[in-house]
């Protein structure tokens, strides 16, 4: 191995080449590239109070002690969200706890803020389309994610030294550290990209709503390799030129294993901008995970345990393994080992013409439904993976649930998903119906949509006709309970016909992932979706609806008054729905709560010819969010004075009477979501904490609308 030592000369330092280093080589002032270094006692003085090498570890420990602070906080009211589904009254009983409802409304106002999107025909201010600002979190989460890392970043800089005298007296005290941050990092990052992971178990947080720390803690782990990096390319080019960092890389593995890992890193990162997962979201998951397992491959040979480094890379093995072997296993045992098939059913386009009058030649707002059979159990609002072998198995999607699971967990569950067409296994899915699906609408087959399910008997593996009841509670009996007989005349069944084709399919499904949620403990409910976004609230009322008939000491619910705004771009979607929606709203109304059902139709000239109940009616263009949230504040109730006069003369006063806590959920695109968020967050200073109305508590549930 050669080495260097600096000698004098008129024009300044040089390297100046030293014979093969040979067993017991002597250190000599000015030698500065590898193979010989300053005695162990000299270095060990030469670092003594600044920054010890010996000492680093301690940045990687605060690091996480950090860390596990935040999720300790986030732990809290995890368990009260799933004290809210369990048991309602409860909850309510916390509600009324002295300085609580101050204390929530305090951090919901400053957590939930987010935004306004321009108001819909103004064009987006530069700012903010170059910005993104919809799809910026929301102000809470911006607050912790600056605070953490600002915090980080000054604590690394404001140490003193950044480097030793040599690379030879030592590692870069600031290289070092930083690494010792991004190591620190490492394991909260791994698990929260992981669809199991112990996070959501403590916190109740679902997986994708992790996703934002999850990239935010990348780039901050990227930032401190990048400090990192040049820290460490820096010393030895500073002692002695591009032939000493040359020699440093020759020298020991570490530098080309490092080099590997960084390189690696900037790729994770750079792919994982939201452009990259749209272009095409299978590759993006095969490539990442590929990426990822060979730098942490790279990352273990890169640290060698060196300050005892692997204390944080040999967690992430375990519970990736851990949840790698028990999503597999667990979808294997819902799947039968592979012998589920699921349903697949998709609308016959014939007659269906855009606004020329010309028949649909695109997948665009098209619709896939997918019901199949299997032992699984949910909460509403809960996701599942599904995948389909033969038409590619390493494609796997999320499916918000819409059906409710099987009272009795002993029995199977009916599992029914509906979604819109997107690019991908979507898209690939529906076309591969439509070509060689059988026929399946009412006047070949005499059946429609009406003979799908919603909830499973509890004496039968059969699933009841929605025709007779979509809706089933446990009371404990040993017999299916009908919570109402649906009154269908001739007008509702056919709105509740589809033209459609069917195909059965293997399919595999993982799952159910997501917090998921139950309103049930709130006095007032108000459900905001965007087009398929119904599926996330219909699963909500459905819920409310169940659990309505049955007793508060029971499970019951203190709902009184529940209100779903539904905007969508055609009627052609509402057949998909119109089973559930009459159900749920006849059975709800049947228990004495209030329910309001307004529906918004943002493109007015698109599918008017599909019939819908009376009773629903439609709204032209988008529905005002802040309007909306604010007359249900106020009211309990989406009717503004002008309607309210129409009906019988009711004004709307006392609607909003014994109204404590209130709770809207939204599901929808990103303009729609921010308003939302924008707008209870506002609701927390004007009516909770000003104290200038009844209400003690307006909570916002956010679903994601896309990735």
């Amino acid at each position: 191995m050669v080495s260097f030592e600096m000698a004098s000369t008129s024009n300044g330092a040089r390297l100046v080449p030293r014979h093969k280093e040979v067993p017991g080589c002597v250190w000599k002032p000015g030698m500065v590239g590898p193979g010989c270094r300053p005695p162990a006692a000299l270095r060990n003085a030469a670092m003594e109070g600044k920054d010890s090498y010996y000492d680093m570890g301690r940045y990687a420990d605060t690091t996480t002690w950090v860390l596990l602070a935040l999720i300790a906080i986030a732990i809290l009211p995890g368990l009260l969200h799933r004290l809210r589904i369990r048991r309602p009254t409860l909850a309510r009983r916390i509600v009324r706890l002295p300085l609580y409802s101050h204390i929530a409304a305090l951090c919901r106002w400053i957590g939930y803020y987010h935004p306004r999107s321009p108001p819909p025909g103004n064009r987006r201010p530069l700012v903010y389309r170059l910005l993104r600002v919809d799809r910026l979190p929301a102000l809470g989460a911006t607050l912790v994610l600056l605070a953490f890392s600002t915090g980080l970043v000054v604590w690394c800089m404001a140490v003193k030294p950044y480097y030793r005298p040599a690379e030879v007296w030592g590692s870069t005290p600031l290289g070092v550290r930083s690494g010792m941050i991004a190591q620190g990092i490492m394991p909260f990052m791994f698990i929260l990209a992981m669809k199991l992971n112990p996070i959501t178990w403590l916190t109740a947080i679902s997986h994708e709503r992790l996703q934002l720390y999850h990239q935010w803690l990348a780039r901050l782990v990227l930032l401190f390799s990048l400090i990192h990096t040049f820290a460490f390319l820096w010393q030895p080019l500073h002692d002695g030129g591009a032939a000493n960092l040359k020699a440093w890389f020759n020298y020991d593995r570490v530098w080309w294993t490092g080099s590997v890992c960084i390189a690696l890193l900037v790729w994770i990162v750079a792919s994982s901008v939201g452009a990259f997962r749209s272009f095409s979201y299978e590759f993006f998951v095969v490539q990442h995970i590929l990426s990822v397992v060979v730098f942490l491959g790279f990352l273990f040979a890169h640290t060698r345990d060196l300050l005892q480094t692997w204390r944080w890379l040999w967690p992430i093995v375990a519970v990736w393994g851990f949840s790698t072997l028990w999503r597999w296993s667990n979808a294997m045992r819902q799947s039968s080992f592979g012998r589920t098939r699921a349903m697949v059913e998709v609308e016959i386009d014939d007659g269906h013409e855009d606004e020329d009058g010309k028949a649909r030649t695109t997948d665009d707002g098209a619709i896939v439904r997918v019901a199949l059979n299997a032992p699984a159990a949910w909460t509403p609002a809960q996701h599942f993976f599904i995948r389909f072998p033969t038409l590619g198995a390493s494609q796997a999607h999320p499916f918000t649930i819409l059906s409710l699971a099987s009272p009795d967990p002993q029995k199977e569950s009916q599992l029914v998903f509906v979604a819109r067409v997107h690019r991908g296994l979507t898209r690939h899915l529906y076309r591969h119906v439509k070509l060689t699906g059988r026929r399946t609408d009412g006047a070949s087959t005499g059946t429609s949509l009406r003979s799908n399910t919603v909830a499973a008997s509890k004496t039968e593996k059969r699933h009841y006709d929605e025709s007779k009841s979509a809706l089933l509670v446990d009371r404990g009996a040993d017999s299916e309970i009908e919570l109402c007989q649906l009154p269908y005349s001739d007008e509702d069944a056919a709105c509740c016909t589809l033209r459609t084709v069917s195909l059965t399919l293997p399919a595999v499904i993982d799952g159910p992932y997501g917090s998921g949620c139950s309103m049930a403990s709130y006095d007032a409910v108000l459900l905001i979706a965007g087009g398929v976004g119904i599926t996330f609230c219909l699963s909500i009322l459905m819920d409310l609806a169940v659990r309505s008939a049955a007793p508060r000491s029971a499970g019951g619910i203190v709902t009184k008054k529940v209100a779903l705004v539904w905007s969508i771009p055609s009627l052609s979607l509402i057949p998909w729905f119109t089973p559930y929606l009459l159900s749920s709203l006849t059975t709800l109304r049947s228990n004495g709560i209030d329910v309001e059902l307004r529906l918004h139709l943002s493109r007015p000239s698109a599918g008017t010819d599909t019939c819908i109940p009376d009773e629903w009616g439609t709204h032209p263009g988008r529905p005002d969010i802040p309007a909306l949230i604010a007359r249900f504040a106020d009211r309990s109730s989406l009717v503004d004075d002008a309607e309210a006069s129409r009906h019988d003369g009711d004004d709307g006063e006392g609607e909003g009477e014994g109204v404590e806590t209130m709770s809207v959920c939204v599901c929808g695109p990103g303009g729609m979501a921010a308003d939302t968020a924008h707008c209870v967050s506002a609701l927390q200073r004007s009516h909770v904490l000003s104290a200038a109305s009844g209400l003690r508590e307006v909570y916002l549930h956010n679903e994601s609308f896309h990735w």
